[in-house]
Parts: C-alpha cells; sequence; structure tokens
C-alpha cells in the first residue's frame, strides 16, 4: 500500500490558497478524469447543497492530485469501475442490520 504524507497534501492545501492553482487542478482533472467528474456531479446537485459539492469537488481534486504525486503517472478511473464500486456499496447499506450510514 502506498501512504500520501500529511506533507504532500499540505504542500497541496498551501498552493490553493491561491484559487487560480486549484480552478487549474480542477479543469485538469475535469480533462484527465471526465468519468471521475461526470459522476461526483452526477445526481448530486439534488442530494448536496451548493457548499457540499464545492467540498467534494475540492476534496475530489486533493486527493486525486496527492495520489497522482505519490504515484507519478495519471490514474485512470473508468465510469463502469465507479459504478461497480457504488453498486457493491448500495448492496452492503442495503444488506446492514441498520440503515444508519454513521453505523459503518
Amino acid at each position: 500500500m502506498t501512504i500520501i504524507s500529511e506533507n504532500i497534501i499540505d504542500t497541496l492545501l498551501d498552493s490553493y490558497a491561491d484559487e487560480k492553482n486549484y480552478f487549474s487542478d480542477l479543469k485538469t482533472m475535469a480533462v484527465e478524469q471526465p468519468d471521475l467528474v461526470a459522476f461526483i456531479d452526477q445526481e448530486n446537485y439534488t442530494l448536496l447543497t451548493n457548499e457540499e459539492q464545492a467540498l467534494m469537488e475540492y476534496l475530489t481534486t486533493v486527493i486525486y492530485f496527492s495520489a497522482k504525486s505519490v504515484l507519478g503517472k495519471n490514474l485512470i478511473v473508468r465510469g463502469k469501475e465507479l459504478e461497480k464500486a457504488e453498486e457493491a456499496n448500495w448492496n452492503i447499506f442495503n444488506e446492514a442490520a441498520t440503515k444508519n450510514f454513521s453505523k459503518f
């Protein structure tokens, strides 16, 4: 397992203090990972507030570029893989005795 150090994340967060850097990375991620960006944007507009949606995009960008920095290569996330993972997560949730996300 590869560990992403706190220093890498902090460096990225510091660079995002200048919003131009964040928006540049967000655009880059949209080009490199169209399926991922489409996935986080789908349906969530009805589930999340604008602030929550913006936070999810921000955190996804931080995670993506932190991982890319450590691995030294572009990660490829495909829509079919995301759909399978989402379905598996919902199956776990639906089969659980409790229907409370905080219990997982």
